[in-house]
Formats: C-alpha cells, structure tokens, sequence
C-alpha cells in the first residue's frame, strides 16, 4: 500500500456506514438527538410553574412562570452543540474526513435545526399565536445576524482553521477579525438586506423618527424595518442608524413609536468612550474562533483562554450597558409628546413579546420593566411581580445537559464495553475505531473479524494498520499468523519479514511475543505444506 489514503479507503471499505467517516457521523446522530430530546424535556421541566396556573391568570403571570422555559429553549440545544463539537475536535482519529472546525460547524447546524421544533410548540403556547418550525429558523437567523453577527464569523473562523497552526490560519484569523469590525457597524444588516429581510422603513415610520430626532437634537442617517416577530428596536450608534422590526410598528402607535425612536436615539448620542467599549465588545467572542488549533495545542484546557475573555468581558461591561440604557431612557423621557408614552410603550413591547415585568437579576443591562414604570410616574395597576423562578431554570437547563452529557460518556465508555466478552464485538469495536482508531483499536478489530471467520475482512484491516503505523510491529505479525491459518506460506513468511524488519532486536519489546507466535505459525504453514507436497508425490 503506498499512502495513508489507500490504507485508510481500505479500511472504510470493511466498516459500516456510521464508522466509516470517524468521530464525524456518531457525534451528528448524538447530536440531533440529544438536542431535540434534550430541549424538549428541559422545556418541559422548566414550563412546570405555567402548567400550574389557572387559565385566568394575569398576563404578567403568565410571562413570568414562562420565563424560565423560554430561557432554557434559547440555550439547551448549546450543551449538544459544544459537548459533541469538543468530542470532533479532539478527535485525533484517521478516518475524520472533514476538517475538524468543518465538522463543528456541522454540529452546530445540525443542533439549530433538530432543536427547532420544540422550541416552535413552546414559542406558540408562550406567544399565543401560530408558528412553524420555519418561521422559528428564520427568527433564529435573524436574531443572530441583527443582535450577534459575529458569532457567524466565529463559526466560519472555527471551519476554516486546520490545525497545526500555520500561517494561513494568521491570515483567516486576521480577515475574521475584519470582518467583526464591519459588523460592529452595520451588524449583519447587508446580509438581511440581500436576502430581502431588511428594507427601508415605510413612509410613516421614517417621518415619525425623522420628526423625533429634529425634537431631541439627534442625527440619524438611515431608517429601516426588519422581518422579524419580535417587536423591538435597535440602534447602531456607530454608524448612526435605526432598525425597527415590523411588528413593532405595527402594534404601536404614532406616539409610540415616537417615544420608543427617543429611546434608541438617545443611544445615538452616546459619548466617544461608550462607542469605543461598543467596537471592542464586538471582538469578545472572536478567541472562540480558534477552537480547533487551542484544542490541538492544549486540548480540553485550552477552552479556558475564550471563556475567561468572553467573562472578563462580560463583567467589565455590565455596568456601562445599565448606564448607557438608562440615559436612552432618560432620552425617550425628554421626547414624550404626552408623559408616560414611553412607559405605555414599553409595557405593550413587553406583553407582546412576553418578557417578564420584572428579570431574574437585580443588574440586568435594562432596568425592570415595573421600575421604567414608576420612573415615568406611572403606578401599575398591580402588584410588584416576584421573578422567575431560577430553580426551574437550572432544573431543565440540567436535564439537557445531562442528556448531552450522558450519550457523550456513552461514547467514550463504547471502546471500553466493546472489548468485554460479547457472541459478536465487531459493531462495537467499529464504534472505537470511529471515536478514536488508535493503533490497539484497529488490532482489536481486526481480531474479532478473525475470530468471526472473516478473515478477509480481517487481513484489509492489519494491511490499513501496517500502513497507517509504519513502525508497527503486531499488524505485520498479525497478518502473518492470519495468512498462515489460510494456508497461504508464501504470504505469511513475507509479512513475518516485514514485522521482524521493524523490530529493534538489541531491544526487546511486549511486541516481540506477536513475532513469536507469528513464527510459530508460519513454521506451522510450512511444515503442513511440506508434507502435503510430500503426500502428493
């Protein structure tokens, strides 16, 4: 055999199909599996205190008991996509055909995608209006590109990577990071914009903010509207532009909307140092991107050097954004027509998009709904409502990641298992070759292909592992000891040359007792074949 390719082709051809391309094929079935099994349970689990409610319960009742199932469908199909995604880049196996960030990527799709579903039933019953598990993939996609584009470039980053680290991984690296400099202006908006989801806003939109923005002495060079179910608006202070979404539109009024436009004008506004934090937290996700070459480097360790940028950042940050949101809202204060527009305005974004009245943290980067209220002079027409329950939260969010958790020690434990005494351990000794198809995994395959009677099968597998092991000693003398069983001498004294060729006789090795049993059965070939010759003379 003349390269690792042919032997590893070699190889595929006696594996099944779910073997053949290594880790990859496991880790995607695992992977959809536990991400639709996962998130539906966790949403379960988590929506308990709704179940318990009666049917006229308060509408702010209603957001707060689903809160903790709404966040927990937002993040349990994550502990799927980083458990199997760590298991593919750590995989050092030879049968892995896709670059090891490609196969990431893969995962990552295929976790949104099989969450979908679940996350649409419970969107239904959450929003009370109809919604497919399309329109909950388009929401998914552009939430990501309005509210965190660069996510997709880390994940593109993280595909393009191929360890070792080289220096066209400097330059992919260096063009991501470009990228999420574009983004820290204009966000993913030219993407929506070409796939049609972002428009200019309509006439009544742009005279309405037009007119508030001449009233607060504020500039804004673009008005546009967003496809999005949400109701909400954005600002982009760097590039001074706002992005309203249609629903937002559509269910406010004119004063309304004016006084949500003072809002996000006011972030417009905002002083040089707050936009420089801005253009520099847009890069904070960026180190994730590199994935693949720190789990070459420093494997499992490596994921710290991210995660502590990304918290350092997030902590750092915290209370700048709490600072920032308060003076837009002081902002939108200034630019009511008639007082308490803004509050009004507010508390029907909020009911529509059944956001809780009052968050889980005490620091949440916005204010409590219930404390815009009172800040306004607005006293609510009922009392203070408790937040979420976090221990519902952490319940469902630990029932997905237990599922994750537990099919991934499943796989690793598989190579163990497949080793203890079964009638037939070939389908499990193909999984460890998958997983990790290290040189004493493919000896143990091709043994119980022997011992199945495939001893075909069985000799392609100690050729692909001379191949793949050129200083392997047990998968020459292995081929031997097959061939002499076979009767095929010739076949046999050669692989025996070829293991006694690669052993180091001034140093002994535990691998010099195959040469001793493949010498023994060759010497064995030889002596039936000599007397059957002489039995034929």
């Amino acid at each position: 055999m003349d390269t690792q390719a042919e032997a590893i082709e070699l190889l595929r051809s006696v594996l099944p199909w779910w073997a053949a391309q290594g880790i990859w094929l496991p880790a995607l079935m695992a992977t959809a599996a536990c991400a639709f099994l996962g998130t539906w349970v966790a949403i379960q689990v988590a929506a308990t205190p709704l179940r318990r409610l009666g049917p006229d319960a308060p509408w702010y009742e209603r957001v707060r008991c689903a809160h903790p199932a709404q966040t927990v469908s937002g993040f349990a199909l994550v502990f799927p996509a980083v458990t199997f995604g760590v298991l593919v880049g750590m995989s050092r196996g030879p049968l892995l055909s896709l670059a090891p960030g490609l196969a990431i990527g893969g995962i990552v799709l295929v976790a949104l995608l099989a969450s979908a579903w679940p996350r649409g039933r419970f969107q239904e019953r959450r929003l009370g209006r109809r919604r497919s598990w399309v329109a909950t993939l388009r929401d998914d996609w552009v939430a990501v590109l309005v509210m965190a584009p660069q996510l997709l470039i880390v994940i593109a980053l993280a595909c393009a990577l191929r360890p070792p680290a080289s220096a066209a991984d400097a330059a992919l690296f260096a063009l991501a990071a470009a990228a999420t400099g574009v983004t820290a202006f204009h966000a993913g908006l030219p993407v929506l914009r070409w796939l049609g989801a972002v428009r200019p806003a309509p006439p009544r939109l742009h005279t309405l903010v037009m007119r508030t923005a001449e009233r607060v002495g504020v500039s804004v060079d673009r008005v546009e509207e967003v496809d999005w179910s949400i109701a909400n608006a954005f600002a982009l202070p760097l590039s001074r532009r706002l992005v309203f979404t249609g629903r937002c539109s559509a269910i406010l009024d004119d004063e309304e909307l004016c006084a949500i436009a003072a809002h996000e004008l006011g972030h417009l506004c905002e002083p040089a140092p707050a936009r420089a934090a801005r253009f520099v937290s847009g890069f904070v996700l960026l180190p994730f991107g590199a994935v693949p070459l720190l789990l070459d480097a420093f494997g499992l360790p490596g994921l710290a050097i991210p995660v502590g940028i990304l918290l350092a950042a997030v902590l750092a940050l915290r209370p700048l954004t709490r600072h920032l949101e308060e003076r837009a809202d002081g902002v939108a204060h200034q630019g009511e027509l008639t007082q308490g527009t803004y509050a009004r305005a507010l508390e029907k974004l909020y009911r529509d998009n059944a956001a809780p009245v009052v968050g889980e943290r005490k620091r949440a980067p916005h204010p409590h709904l219930y404390d815009r209220l009172l800040a306004a002079g607005i006293e609510p027409p009922y009392p203070r409502p408790a937040p979420p329950s976090r221990g519902w939260k952490l319940a469902g969010a630990a029932v997905a990641l237990a599922c994750a958790l537990l099919v991934a020690i499943a796989l690793l434990l598989a190579p163990v298992i497949a080793r203890t005494p079964s009638e037939d351990p070939v389908t499990g000794l193909a999984l460890s070759v998958a997983l990790r198809g290290e040189h004493r995994d493919l000896l143990a395959l091709a043994l119980a292909f022997d011992a199945r009677g495939d001893a075909s099968d069985a000799l392609t597998v100690v050729r692909a592992t001379g191949s793949l092991f050129p200083d392997d000693i047990a998968a020459p003398a292995l081929e031997a000891t097959i061939h002499s069983r076979r009767h095929e001498c010739t076949a046999a004294r050669h692989a025996l040359q070829q293991a006694v060729s690669r052993s180091d006789s001034t140093d002994p090795s535990p691998d010099d007792a195959w040469i001793l049993s493949a010498r023994a059965w060759v010497e064995s070939c030889r002596s039936r074949s000599t007397a059957a010759h002489r039995i034929d003379s």
